[in-house]
């Protein structure tokens, strides 16, 4: 890393003495968190236990052959890298979401699975992801999938489907058929949370609760993948993937604020003005 005088340490001692106004950034200092893909308060997901953590704008977790994936390396130390083969591989270095790197699945073929389940013996969790679909409602039922498929144990789970609502089973024994939620999630990308427990089940977009049910009995998928289901249907998800964070045996709403908060960071994927008014880390870093 350069030096203290014009490197990027110099930068963050710069911005944090120049910044007048706590938890409200200039565009200059966006620039230079985006950089660094981190915004200052210094929380990342490495400092909780998560059971899986993919984040597609590292580099250096992504193995690649002309752009297509082939491994997608897990950063939580647990070593539960995603794969994928042939043309299932999703696409890396063609797309962005604030300037950071995603990938990019086709919403026909492209998937990725785990050796082995991530949540396998745990008895709750959460999920929270950053994604922007290609179209919404999906143009087709084919690429009408979810991000996380089979994580659950029912059939067809979707993130949008063709009528607009999200149908998902996330670590659930029953697909939940939500509601259709108010944000495009084509026009900008959007933060999904989802946790799941015995007699609790919620999903929130952008940090504002989509719905909630005490009805759910917890089940974990063994087949879980990324961007495509096949109970029920053939279905993929058809877009960007930018971020993916799992938590086992926790549904703390500070974990899953914190999660929100560190994603939706300038210098992640910059979602911070769509969290709600009373949200803890809208204005302010984790």
């Amino acid at each position: 890393m350069p030096g203290l005088n014009g490197g990027l340490i110099g930068k963050v001692r710069t911005v944090s003495i120049s910044q007048s106004v706590p938890g409200v950034w200039t565009l200059q200092e966006q620039a230079i968190y985006r950089e660094l893909r981190t915004w200052p308060g210094g929380w990342t997901p490495a400092s909780i236990n998560t059971a899986l953590w993919l984040d597609a704008s590292d580099s250096a977790t992504i193995t690649e052959s002309s752009g297509a994936v082939s491994q997608w390396n897990d950063k939580s130390g647990n070593g539960r890298n995603a794969t994928a083969s042939s043309t299932a591989r999703p696409t890396t270095g063609t797309r962005t979401i604030n300037s950071l790197n995603v990938l990019d699945f086709n919403g026909s073929s492209n998937q990725m699975t785990f050796a082995t389940a991530p949540m396998s013996g745990t008895s709750s969790g959460m999920a929270v992801y950053v994604v922007q679909l290609d179209n919404d409602p999906p143009s087709n039922a084919t690429s009408a999938g979810p991000v996380l498929g089979d994580w659950g144990t029912d059939s067809l789970v979707t993130l949008i489907w063709t009528d607009g609502t999200i149908y998902d089973d996330f670590l659930s024994s029953t697909r939940k058929n939500t509601s259709n939620p108010t944000p495009s999630f084509s026009a900008a990308p959007v933060l999904i949370s989802v946790v799941s427990a015995s007699g609790l089940w919620q999903i929130y977009v952008n940090g504002t609760l989509l719905f909630s049910t005490t009805t759910n009995t917890y089940a974990v998928g063994t087949s879980p993948k990324i961007g495509h289901s096949d109970r029920g249907a053939n279905i993929y998800v058809d877009g960007r993937v930018a971020e993916i964070a799992v938590v086992a045996n926790s549904t703390s709403s500070t974990t899953r604020q914190l999660l929100e908060g560190y994603m939706a960071g300038p210098g992640r994927w910059n979602l911070q003005s769509s969290l709600p008014s009373d949200h803890p880390y809208r204005n302010v870093a984790p």
